[in-house]
């Protein structure tokens, strides 16, 4: 079965693009996943101009949910619900002059995979038409999160968490330089809104080695960031047969209930 035909949607979003002579590319997470195998129902698109009216038309179109996320900077979302889930569709402007120049403005280098929605047919084959210009395929290969520029992080902070949640979902290592300036740029973590945070933050408490990753954010400094409250309970002594205190302690029961719940998936 071709891309297309698989995905119908696409081809509405590639005949409205066409409609209003806009170019536009599928960019990131659904194209990561398809090279590690992860199903995904998200699709992100870089659009150079208007992505908020094609958002809205495409909404219009397949009777879905219009959110507009950001006005200022040309971003819209849509939220479709279908016999396979609930699918969820981004479009943003380009964030930057060219394409090229846009790639170098998303968060991490293995979600710069693109898709040249306009180059499609029917016959075309997904695998040979993404497009690698960062050398997110090698990343992936090597299961590295690495930022694409060392502005990634003040851009947008919320990065901050989330090469985490990619941490926790992929089972990738970051990158010692991103790790680096992670430690450096933690703070500003602070200046994201609580809705995004926590909705980031959920990703990284539904994967599999959630207390792992807990324990690597505690380490690099960025988990108190996120909850300051966690800060009472550190060098807490505990008596009789307890051998950490109370923060430690906490982290290893998450480690532990992680292996509870494989074992009950197993099950």
């Amino acid at each position: 079965m071709s891309f297309l035909t698989q995905y119908p949607h696409i081809q509405l979003i590639q005949h409205l693009a066409r409609k209003k002579k806009v170019q536009i590319y599928l960019v990131g997470g659904f194209l990561r996943d398809r090279l590690t195998k992860r199903p995904c129902m998200d699709f992100d698109f870089a659009v150079a101009k208007g992505a908020v009216s094609l958002a809205e038309k495409f909404a219009e179109e397949v009777k879905g949910a219009f959110v507009l996320l950001d006005d200022e900077n040309g971003c819209g979302r849509v939220v479709k619900k279908t016999p396979e889930g609930t699918q969820i569709y981004d479009f943003a402007d380009y964030r930057a002059a060219t394409f090229e120049k846009d790639l170098a403005h998303r968060d991490f280098v293995l979600n710069t995979l693109a898709l040249d929605i306009l180059k499609l047919d029917p016959s075309s084959d997904l695998d040979t038409a993404i497009l690698d210009k960062t050398g997110a395929v090698k990343d992936i290969e090597k299961k590295v999160i690495r930022m694409t520029s060392a502005k990634a992080f003040r851009e947008d902070p919320l990065r901050l968490l989330r090469a985490y949640s990619l941490r926790a979902q992929l089972n990738f290592k970051i990158a010692a330089s991103t790790l680096a300036q992670i430690k450096k740029d933690k703070k500003l973590i602070n200046d994201v809104s609580v809705e995004r945070v926590r909705d980031e933050f959920f990703k990284i408490l539904s994967a599999p080695e959630t207390g792992t990753v807990l324990k690597e954010m505690d380490k690099d400094g960025i988990l108190d960031q996120i909850i300051p409250q966690l800060k009472v309970m550190y060098k807490v002594t505990q008596g009789g047969y307890h051998h950490l205190d109370v923060w430690r302690h906490s982290l290893e029961t998450v480690v532990q209930l992680d292996g509870v719940l494989q074992e009950f998936k197993a099950d």
